[in-house]
């Protein structure tokens, strides 16, 4: 089945085209990582993405540099947003790097307030730099599998890779001089759920979703869903 990027055109494969998980080469998680919270904005190349997040998501409360990574990536901290209780992260300075497409691309992640910033700061950029080393973009209902859970206390340990629909639908490009950044908004899932996507196609899922008005994809402690 075709997948549609993230920027409006149709592009195969689904799935990474080496066919291993997101995270054979890279730890991503928390457990190895050591971060640092309240870093400044000064430094960052892209003035235009900051500009184009606080836009759309507000100001930023926060910026988490996990200080062991190689790709000296930020991740900001956008508190209520898209809603009260509920936290979105994005990953700045991804773009600064070409993933052998078009487009250049800052990840987003939504998740519950309860969650440790630092700890999923720290997975966030795990996955930035699983793409940085491999080239490698990320299309809309593509499965990336974990090598563990995503942070604990969850079981989660995969992720669906979806349009960012919790904002305007402006959002998920930003247009610049020499090349656009899109967002794609990292949807977290259990292993069974990931399997379901990859039988059924990303397409049932969405429609699932839809015809569900299943509203609770931020919680890492939900129960699965079966379609």
């Amino acid at each position: 089945m075709d997948a549609k990027s993230l920027d409006g055109k149709i592009k195969m494969p689904l799935y990474f085209s080496d066919g291993i998980s997101v995270n054979k080469k890279v730890g991503i998680g928390a457990q190895n990582s050591l971060c640092l919270a309240g870093i400044g904005m000064k430094g960052l190349r892209k003035v235009i993405v900051v500009e184009h997040l606080e836009h759309y998501l507000g100001e930023i409360e926060s910026g988490i540099k996990c200080l062991d990574r190689r790709y000296h990536l930020s991740v900001s901290v956008f508190p209520s947003q898209p809603y009260k209780g509920v936290t979105t992260f994005s990953t700045l300075g991804l773009n600064r790097y070409d993933l052998n497409y078009k487009s250049r691309f800052e990840l987003i992640f939504t998740c519950s307030e309860e969650w440790n910033k630092e700890n999923i700061a720290a997975f966030l950029s795990g996955v930035a730099e699983y793409l940085i080393d491999n080239r490698q973009p990320i299309l809309r209902g593509e499965i990336i599998q974990l090598p563990r859970v995503i942070i604990e206390g969850s079981k989660m340990d995969a992720l669906y890779v979806s349009a960012p629909f919790y904002f305007d639908d402006d959002f998920q490009v930003c247009y610049g001089e020499h090349y656009n950044i899109v967002f794609p908004l990292l949807v977290p899932l259990y292993k069974q759920e990931a399997e379901l996507v990859e039988k059924k196609g990303w397409n049932a899922f969405e429609q699932f979703l839809l015809d569900n008005e299943v509203g609770n994809l931020s919680d890492m402690n939900r129960k699965p869903f079966v379609w």
